[in-house]
């Protein structure tokens, strides 16, 4: 039974709309620079638990030898 509240002019807008902002916010993170790959650590933990420092060092490492020494 059909009440009137949502028709395929509603559908097919709400497809449309939702598409568009995905595809904003695509071109937003791809005008993003990119990032060092520590800052995957850098931004979840405020404080790196001493645990996972040697692995921040290891991404570190193994960036610069991919960059050929190099790290942003």
């Amino acid at each position: 039974m059909s009440q009137g509240l949502w028709d395929e002019h509603k559908e097919n807008k709400t497809i449309e709309d939702s598409k568009a902002k995905v595809e904003q916010a695509v071109q937003r993170y791809l005008s993003l620079s990119p990032q060092p790959p520590e800052s995957g650590f850098d931004y979840l933990y405020e404080t790196l638990p001493k645990e996972l420092h040697p692995q921040r060092d290891a991404l570190i490492n193994k960036a610069m030898r991919m960059q050929g020494g190099k790290h942003e």
